[in-house]
């Protein structure tokens, strides 16, 4: 008979993330990390298991299949891949990483996937596959919600938005787990759910369930000890008898002595938001000492990145943690952000866009996109002056960053305007009004290159466009009142002169009164 798991909403009134700590406790922990003292952990690093980092991820393409066969709506053929990798974590508890993984191709925020979850959970209600991809979908929902900031500069609607979505989530955990009492990635889940209020009943007996059912996993141990972090209400010295206690399975998981280090990891944390990076690279290089782990190796990259400026080392760092987990949007997110401190603006491009494809429409990837596009436009107007090629080629990388950056179109439309390389500006022009139809630059520059072949009745269109927009635009009414002027329609440029210097525009006044005497 199955055992029902119904899970308690009860005490998730607050959910908070790591900066969410209150500023006592965080204050203390970052004074006792930049002071001389340190925890130590007692075992060293020197009587540990070998082990070699197993190899079994998912990678980038294993997640693109299982998202597939959910946008075709391939239920069943989505249902047996899950069940699929369930049977080879039963067999073999080393490919556990090949089942979370699996899920994690879920941890989705697109409004899309929304009604296809609902739809496969309609089609399999039998099944627990769709009930567990509902919950890591809206357990990413509710973390983006949540955003980043601390606590006090966090909107009300925000964090009640979050609680709804992890309400959800639980929902569709106790559906799991109903149906299925032992399915790892559930367990996992619902510790880092309960985690996040801090040490409650709740998480205590998430974290006692998740042990009893697989007390030699590395993903539920490396939960658990995570969960006893100093901000959240635990300590160092209950992360090390947590990984002391999984000693008795190092000959069946030889990694779980990597469960020491995340005490350097965490205290390494400390000392970079101190600023003290040669002692974060110190404690870093101490976690390492228990082991490879992804998360050390991409603390170090970042470390390098943003404090010591060795861009080349940060690089090393982050390709090493790739390796060791490469379906993980962060990593290939910070090993763009260092190909482009290198200058390496193509492969940047491409790490950019391996993270995009591992989580669409993760807002950090849509924000460092936004930045690097911003500081690329920047340097092509540093080089528009001097060099117009490498002007250009700044503006084609942004476009590769945001190819909707209606600025770089029309940038990159007027350099290649003043190379003589005219139908190329033309389509940039035409590119950049095609993406903000409101921009009047690109109007006028338009009219520059249609002018070239007296085009008038084409530039009048473009003029027209825009004032159908943006009527009471008084320098666009000036500038086709001249087109109409070539065109000899002196009706109409006096119209546009009148209307002109009625919204104020002095220059079509005085040029009312030239053109009308004339005429």
């Amino acid at each position: 008979m199955k055992r029902s798991f119904i899970i308690v909403l009860a005490g998730m009134m607050l959910f908070f993330t790591a900066a969410d700590a209150g500023s006592g406790t965080l204050g203390k922990l970052l004074n006792l990390i930049s002071g001389a003292g340190e925890y130590q952990v007692a075992r060293g690093p020197s009587d540990l298991p070998g082990f070699q980092v197993p190899v079994k991820r998912l990678d980038i393409d294993g997640i693109c299949t299982i998202r597939a066969l959910l946008e075709s709506r391939q239920f069943e053929a989505l249902n047996r891949i899950l069940d699929g990798y369930q049977k080879d974590f039963e067999a073999d508890r080393s490919n556990e990483y090949l089942l979370f993984d699996a899920y994690r191709a879920f941890d989705l925020t697109l409004p899309s996937y929304a009604p296809l979850l609902k739809a496969w959970r309609t089609a399999s209600p039998s099944a627990y596959y769709p009930f567990m991809a509902s919950a890591r979908y809206t357990h990413a929902l509710a973390w983006e919600k949540r955003g980043n900031k601390y606590i006090s500069a966090t909107p009300k609607e925000n964090i009640e938005g979050m609680r709804i979505y992890f309400a959800k989530a639980l929902g569709h955990l106790n559906s799991v787990l109903n149906l299925k009492t032992d399915l790892l990635p559930a367990h996992e889940l619902l510790v880092g759910i309960y985690d996040a209020g801090g040490n409650s009943d709740e998480e205590e007996l998430a974290v006692k369930t998740a042990l009893s059912l697989f007390p030699d996993s590395f993903l539920i141990n490396t939960r658990a000890c995570l969960s006893k972090l100093p901000r959240w209400g635990g300590s160092y010295k209950q992360m090390e008898s947590m990984a002391k206690n999984a000693e008795a399975y190092w000959d069946m998981t030889p990694e779980l002595c990597l469960l020491y280090g995340f005490i350097y990891y965490d205290q390494g944390r400390y000392a970079t938001a101190k600023d003290k990076p040669e002692k974060a690279v110190r404690l870093f290089n101490k976690a390492l000492a228990y082991g490879e782990h992804w998360v050390f190796y991409y603390e170090l990259a970042k470390v390098h990145l943003y404090h010591i400026k060795d861009f080349d080392t940060a690089l090393d760092h982050i390709d090493r943690s790739i390796e060791l987990r490469p379906a993980m949007e962060d990593n290939r997110l910070m090993r763009s952000r260092i190909l482009f401190a290198l200058d390496r603006y193509d492969d940047a491009i491409v790490s950019l866009k391996a993270a995009q494809t591992i989580r669409p429409g993760n807002p950090d990837s849509i924000k460092w996109a936004q930045w690097a596009c911003r500081s690329l436009v920047n340097q092509g107007h540093n080089a528009f002056k001097t060099d117009l090629d490498t002007a250009v080629d700044f503006y084609h990388w942004s476009l590769e960053f945001k190819k909707d950056n209606h600025e770089s179109y029309y940038w990159r439309g007027v350099a290649q305007s003043r190379m003589n390389r005219f139908e190329s500006a033309l389509s940039d022009i035409e590119k950049s009004i095609e993406i903000n139809p409101r921009h009047f630059e690109s109007y006028r520059m338009i009219d520059y290159l249609y002018a070239r072949n007296r085009q008038w009745e084409t530039i009048i269109g473009y003029w027209n466009r825009f004032l159908a927009l943006e009527p009471d635009h008084a320098l666009a009414y000036f500038e086709r009142s001249g087109t109409h002027y070539h065109n000899k329609n002196m009706d109409q440029a006096l119209a546009d002169l009148d209307r002109a210097c009625e919204l104020g525009h002095e220059k079509a006044c005085q040029k009312y009164k030239q053109v009308s005497s004339q005429y």
